[in-house]
């Protein structure tokens, strides 16, 4: 097929999406001429690094790494050229702010970066597939007239409109609401991962019903398979996991920051010495995700 697909992800490799991307855009290159956009942190051996994340793919990069040492200095990461990915989550102490909290200055900042990257392209695709709801959208539209845009929803864009209708002391709240609207309803298609979100984004964005579908997040079966392991196979995973190799981290801090204590194995096991059922939360530990708060009762 000749005509162009154009993939873009705001974000740095960090989080569910950016496995989405790497696997459909693998998939989709090998039927289209394709390009992928990405955010980037760090150098190159980081997984937050695109072109190591989404390595033997052709992958454009806007590198946060200049603006994420700019707020380790304490300055404004969002005040230079190549301003700091922004979020679509509201924390405290973070390079990543939330995008209802930029200023009109900072938000034409970050538009003008993608829309210089995007630039580079020697010929406007006929498809921008973009993961989220973010600047990428309005970069993509101010450059290219007859692109016709698919968004893929990942559930924190519908939350931040959320956030922000319960929030209205948001300086931009509105105008971000009015953007991401826009935006979907601009959309040829919008992508949700599961039925609740599609009937949210029909709700939230006011898309009509046709332009919304859903397709589930894939898993790789190459990888997860189901199979039988003995006791001691399972705990010399969970051990190699939790503290020979962890990759869990601590806000703003390297994976394996965060790492457990041989002692800590022990709630893992039953009285008898067999391996406990364990249940596992795969995700960021945030308020933003709503991790079930477990009780045990006796």
């Amino acid at each position: 097929m000749n005509q162009k697909l154009l993939m873009g992800i705001y974000f740095y490799p960090r989080g569910g999406s950016s496995q989405v991307v790497r696997y459909l855009y693998d998939r989709l290159r090998k039927q289209w001429t394709s390009s992928l956009y990405s955010g980037s942190l760090g150098d190159e051996g980081l997984l937050t690094n695109a072109k190591t994340f989404y390595k033997s793919m052709n992958v454009r990069t806007l590198d946060y790494t200049t603006a994420h040492s700019t707020w380790k200095r304490g300055e404004d990461p969002f005040d230079i050229d190549s301003p700091m990915q922004a979020s679509l989550e509201d924390r405290v102490n973070v390079p990543d702010t939330l995008m209802a909290r930029l200023t009109p200055q900072q938000i034409s900042r970050q538009i003008a970066s993608w829309r210089h990257l995007f630039s580079k392209e020697p010929n406007e695709p006929a498809i921008a597939h973009l993961h989220h709801i973010t600047p990428m959208h309005n970069a993509v539209l101010q450059l290219w007239k007859k692109t016709k845009v698919i968004t893929h929803l990942h559930g924190t864009e519908l939350k931040m409109i959320e956030y922000i209708r319960s929030n209205l002391d948001l300086p931009l709240g509105r105008w971000w609401i009015k953007q991401m609207v826009s935006n979907a309803q601009i959309s040829e298609l919008v992508i949700t991962v599961s039925p609740h979100d599609r009937d949210l984004a029909r709700d939230l964005l006011s898309i009509p019903k046709d332009k919304v579908i859903t397709i589930p997040n894939g898993v790789d079966l190459k990888i997860f398979k189901p199979t039988t392991l003995t006791d001691k196979v399972k705990m010399s995973y969970w051990k190699h996991w939790l503290i020979t190799d962890p990759q869990g981290w601590k806000p703003d801090h390297d994976p394996g920051s965060i790492r457990y204590k041989q002692n800590d194995l022990k709630s893992f096991y039953n009285p008898d010495g067999s391996c406990a059922p364990i249940l596992l939360f795969v995700g960021r530990f945030t308020t933003f995700k709503q991790s079930p708060s477990i009780r045990l009762c006796k």
